[in-house]
């Protein structure tokens, strides 16, 4: 599939070329042709604009030096914004958790039993010895995140509940951590 911006072509080649600037993304591929397809609309603009364009780069500085103003503003400023806006600053309810995720490998009811009969073995050690958690996410996990000891992302809370097939309880204190419910099993749609 051809890939044109304006009429001008993105190829393969020069995919190819640029996605080598973009491996440590997820996706270097996607990354390289948005990288192109904004260059190449950046050059397109400053040709618009009579900009000298043999030398892209300087163009496309040339163009947003132009285009773009800021307006400088100080540590008083962001503060009286913030102030007067704080609706902005703020978000809803989020819960940081750590999981091991036992993947049901078979899809039957033989599987569902073995694959619950080790994550309640897991989970018994995990309640006795709290501090092997990392090492058992690691271990047994078959979620990516188990590679870095089972730590997940902090996550909207409505979100998380959402995706277990409990409601979860509220919070709590326990050693001075908030935490949403104590180890245990739950069902989930995540795969």
């Amino acid at each position: 599939m051809a890939i044109t911006v304006n009429g001008v072509e993105l190829t393969e080649e020069m995919i190819e070329a640029e996605q080598a600037n973009h491996a440590e993304t997820p996706s270097p591929r996607d990354a390289a042709i948005q990288q192109l397809v904004l260059h190449t609309l950046l050059l397109q603009r400053a040709k618009e604009q009579g900009l000298d364009t043999s030398n892209e780069g300087r163009a496309i500085g040339t163009l947003l030096d132009q285009e773009l103003h800021f307006t400088p503003v100080d540590e008083a400023a962001c503060r009286d914004f913030y102030n007067q806006h704080p609706e902005q600053f703020s978000q809803g309810e989020s819960a940081v958790a750590s999981h091991i995720l036992f993947k049901n490998e078979g899809g039957n009811e033989l599987s569902a039993t073995l694959t619950k009969a080790k994550a309640e073995g897991v989970l018994a050690e995990v309640q006795a010895n709290p501090s092997r958690f990392a090492d058992l996410a690691r271990e047994h996990s078959a979620c990516p995140s188990g590679k870095q000891g089972g730590d997940r992302a902090s996550l909207a809370a409505a979100r998380w509940c959402r995706n277990l097939t409990r409601p979860c309880s509220p919070p709590r204190q326990v050693r001075s951590s908030p935490i949403w419910w104590k180890p245990s099993l739950a069902t989930t749609s995540f795969r």
